[in-house]
């Protein structure tokens, strides 16, 4: 149960800290494809439920891609991304009501 707990633990940190509630979703590549899993987050408002208002902004991961070996170091590089993806976000916004 050691990787799931830091994946967990990973995950929850994100959130409290970016006051995000996150989506993960994890499938296979299409048929014809070279065959990866791919890890996807999803980034939504703070207490919202989630598909009431569209996502924040989200990142996806082809596992095999990343030459990363297990799926702790998947999800904290695809969390990595997700938070360049938000501070994007905001900075956009910022500049908008200028």
């Amino acid at each position: 149960m050691g990787e799931v707990a830091d994946v967990l633990d990973l995950l929850l940190g994100y959130q409290v800290c970016n006051r995000v509630s996150l989506e993960m979703r994890v499938s296979l590549t299409r048929p014809g494809e070279k065959p990866d899993l791919v890890v996807a987050l999803i980034a939504h408002e703070w207490e919202v439920e989630i598909g009431e208002v569209p996502s924040l902004a989200s990142v996806s991961v082809r596992c095999l891609d990343t030459n990363l070996k297990n799926l702790r170091d998947v999800v904290t590089h695809a969390l990595y991304l997700l938070d360049s993806r938000l501070a994007w976000g905001e900075m956009a916004e910022s500049t908008e009501t200028a």
